[in-house]
Order: structure tokens, then sequence, then C-alpha cells
């Protein structure tokens, strides 16, 4: 399992800093908290669970024109 940092989560995935901060806290991405200040993140599971909403945006968004 290879675990990330927000900021290595963050340009792994392409994504903002602040937006992986808010996918752990509204608990979309899993996290290991080792202390109250340091978390890791699987990558598997943050690429999945990232492909996920990506996939329910377009289901949404694919209706509207």
């Amino acid at each position: 399992m290879k675990l990330l940092s927000i900021k290595e989560t963050a340009q792994a995935l392409n994504i903002p800093t602040r937006t992986v901060y808010r996918l752990v806290k509204e608990g979309v991405f899993p996290k290991l908290a080792l202390n109250e200040r340091t978390i890791r993140i699987p990558f598997e599971g943050a690429s999945e669970a990232l492909s996920m909403l990506v996939q329910k945006s377009l289901v949404k968004g694919g209706d509207a024109k």
C-alpha cells in the first residue's frame, strides 16, 4: 500500500491541495492518522474515490445541454 501526504496526493492526482483537504474532511478520501497533525492517504483509495466522483459528475452533466 502506497501512503502519500496531502501534498503528494494532490500532485499525484493533479488536483489542488485544498481539494484534497476537503475530500479528506468530507470522508471521500480514506485517511490514516499517524497523530493529530500527520495523516497519510492510501493512493489507491484516493484514486478510486476521485474516479467515482468524476463518473458521477459526468453522468449529472451529460444530460444537460
